[in-house]
């Protein structure tokens, strides 16, 4: 391979990868993901109506849980 052949190709190499970060200076990195923990209380409720006699009775269910943290990412 001659000399002027590979100065030629190690010149467009170099400025080829100039212009890529060139390009690329102005972007701005991803924000980072943020860590959300589920939450360790929850309540459920419902209200069945008596057909009888029309009355409503609401039932409540509270769960708490001891589990403090959870590595869990949203999507």
């Amino acid at each position: 391979m001659k000399k002027r052949k590979l100065v030629l190709i190690i010149a467009a190499v170099v400025l080829a990868h100039g212009g890529v970060f060139y390009l690329l200076k102005d972007l701005k990195p991803l924000p980072k993901r943020k860590f959300v923990s589920p939450p360790n209380f929850t309540m459920r409720q419902s209200q069945p109506i008596i057909a009888e006699t029309g009355e409503t009775l609401t039932y409540r269910e509270y769960t708490v849980s001891t589990r403090l943290e959870s590595r869990t990412f949203p999507e």
